[in-house]
């Protein structure tokens, strides 16, 4: 009997018994998981709670853990409005950078983006992304001119802002 079986029969026969087996271990470990989402669909006994990936039932958030995340002293939008000014400021580095253009030398770079960084840090406020800005500019500059900036040129350009 088993001389007359072909390998796509057994492969078949392989792949169906493997995917039954798969399919019930699943539903014995998603079993929480399953009845929720069936009785989610047609009766909303569960509608305080959901299932997290992994199926476990995770209750709503209460009003005093509500009240804890949104920390009154907090200031999200200032936040947000350093780095729309950071963001800002790329975007003049980088305009200030191509309107240079490939015949330009360091010496004209610093001082364009002296300015540039001048006019945008006088609070100091974008000191914490230094790196990032300073990143920015190098391979902007890198890109748009052709010039390569070095650590003491990047120095000249914030010593003009602090």
């Amino acid at each position: 009997m088993l001389e007359k079986i072909t390998w796509p029969q057994y492969w078949t026969a392989i792949g169906s018994v493997s995917t039954l087996y798969y399919l019930t271990i699943s539903s014995i470990i998603f079993k929480e998981r399953l009845l929720h989402r069936f009785a989610s669909k047609t009766d909303s006994s569960f509608s305080g709670s959901h299932g997290n990936l992994m199926g476990a039932i995770v209750e709503n958030e209460t009003e005093e853990d509500s009240l804890d995340s949104e920390d009154p002293d907090t200031d999200h939008s200032s936040n947000v409005r350093t780095l729309d000014k950071t963001e800002t400021v790329a975007n003049l580095i980088t305009e200030a950078l191509s309107s240079l253009g490939t015949n330009t030398n360091p010496t004209k770079v610093v001082s364009q983006l002296s300015g540039v960084i001048h006019q945008n840090n006088l609070d100091g406020s974008l000191s914490p992304f230094r790196e990032a800005i300073d990143w920015h500019i190098v391979q902007t500059a890198l890109d748009s001119c052709g010039v390569t900036l070095e650590d003491s040129d990047l120095d000249n350009i914030w010593s003009a802002s602090v």
